[in-house]
Formats: C-alpha cells, sequence, structure tokens
C-alpha cells in the first residue's frame, strides 16, 4: 500500500510539474511569439507558417503525453486507494 502512495505522489507531483511547463510554454509563445520566430527562422531557414503549425502540434502532442503518462495514471491510483 505504501508503493501505491509514493507512486500516486509521484505521478501528482509531476502532473503539477507537466501542467507548468505546458502553461510556460503557452504563454511564452502568446506574449513572444514574433521573436521566437524570427529566431527560429534564422536558425532553421523555415517559414512563419509552418512555424505556427510546429508550435501548436508542439503544445498539442506534450498535453497529450501530460494526459497519457501523469494525470490518467494519477487518477488510475487515487481511485485504486480511495
Amino acid at each position: 500500500m505504501n508503493d501505491l502512495l509514493l507512486l500516486q505522489s509521484f505521478f501528482g507531483w509531476a502532473s503539477v510539474v507537466g501542467i507548468v511547463i505546458l502553461a510556460i510554454s503557452a504563454l511564452m509563445l502568446l506574449i513572444f511569439r514574433k521573436k521566437i520566430i524570427f529566431l527560429h527562422q534564422k536558425l532553421m531557414d523555415i517559414p512563419e507558417s509552418k512555424l505556427n503549425e510546429s508550435y501548436f502540434n508542439f503544445i498539442a502532442i506534450f498535453k497529450v503525453g501530460l494526459y497519457i503518462f501523469f494525470i490518467i495514471p494519477y487518477i488510475a491510483l487515487y481511485c485504486m486507494n480511495s
């Protein structure tokens, strides 16, 4: 039982850290979009339309991974321990 509580705690804190990283990434893209696009265009020579698509895909894949690997296991362990 103690191992399950430890695992639940791990997934809970990992979820919190992941959500914070996701929120900071999204805010940085909203606030500094022009500067980030300029930097990535200089570094990788990618057009702005492709960069906007890449940013959206990054946030979407990160969010899905966060749900699959951290939030859903946390909820399952929480239900098991209730």
